[in-house]
């Protein structure tokens, strides 16, 4: 496949679109790329992976963005779960190869001249040197169709656009415990909302069995009910002077403090302090659809309700 070597260096590992021109070649041990497909399989590409497919590449691909997509997708349908994709794909590929190859034959027969040089005119059509980068190019081409038509479906687009599954749920990235079991009525959790620690691993946020030995995520974080109680009364009288000095209290109480003063509008006839309004905030457009978000860890509220 005829090839316009492109060095390239690694400005930053979050980006694709960070891949810049410069002078050598060069690599950082680590993932670079996560790729998860439609039904949640996750490979991972190191900086190395990438930059050594790269340099042994024999792309055709006109830009950064399309040579290291090439190579995703390429890597994508090697992975063993996918040989069945892989061999039919293979065959769809020399199919379009022998196709190639009886045009050349019957452009010879009809012009007089040789199938040699019918092929080669054929293959600088294509922009390949040789039948073999044909078949790698074609291969490229059924590979990258199918995952389009697989991968980006309507479906998974929707997912990708919205971040929501068909029942209205968010997305969870990886690693976030799952909280629709606190889900109630129309309230769902999403980006901006509070999250909770999942305090046995399971991977969802609950009460278990709500026994001691299942108690799911719920941990002793205080007592509402008093620890000690106390109570002192001193007096003394003299000439007909008294006085007396009587003090009550509780020793430790931890509870969850209500009130507007703690819990914005938690009174809808009460107003809104200052340290208030510093919250995870919707984007709203003029028709009431949310936009998007504005997610600050700084700020001392999650996204309200």
């Amino acid at each position: 496949m005829k090839k316009t070597k492109l060095l390239t260096c690694l400005v930053s590992l979050t980006a694709l679109t960070t891949l810049v021109g410069c002078n050598e070649t060069s690599y950082k041990e680590g993932v670079a790329i996560s790729f998860t497909d439609a039904n949640g399989k996750v490979t991972n590409y190191t900086t190395k992976e990438l930059f050594e497919d790269y340099q042994a590449s024999s792309s055709t691909a006109s830009s950064d963005f399309d040579k290291i997509k090439e190579i995703l997708i390429r890597k994508y349908y090697q992975d063993p779960s996918r040989a069945g994709d892989l061999s039919l794909l293979k065959s769809s590929a020399q199919t379009k190869v022998d196709g190639i190859k009886n045009q050349a034959e019957t452009n010879a027969k009809n012009n007089g001249t040789s199938y040699a040089t019918e092929l080669e005119a054929l293959l600088d059509g294509e922009n390949v040197d040789n039948v073999e980068e044909l078949y790698q190019k074609k291969l490229y081409e059924v590979e990258s169709d199918k995952f389009n038509t697989d991968y980006q479906s309507d479906t998974n687009l929707v997912k990708m656009r919205d971040g929501k599954d068909a029942d209205g749920n968010w997305i969870y990235k990886d690693g976030v415990a799952d909280q629709t079991g606190l889900q109630s009525g129309s309230f769902v959790y999403g980006p901006g909302d509070v999250k909770f620690v999942d305090q046995n691993g399971d991977g969802k946020i609950d009460g278990g069995k709500g026994t001691v030995e299942d108690h799911g995520d719920l941990k002793v974080i205080g007592n509402a009910l008093p620890r000690f109680e106390y109570a002192l009364r001193l007096g003394a009288a003299w000439k007909g002077f008294d006085i007396d000095v009587f003090l009550q209290g509780v020793g430790q109480r931890k509870l969850w403090t209500t009130g507007s003063l703690f819990i914005p509008m938690a009174q809808s006839n009460l107003g809104v302090y200052d340290h208030q309004l510093s919250y995870n905030k919707y984007v709203v457009d003029a028709n009431g659809n949310i936009t998007g978000w504005e997610i600050n860890q700084d700020n001392d509220y999650p996204n309200m309700y």
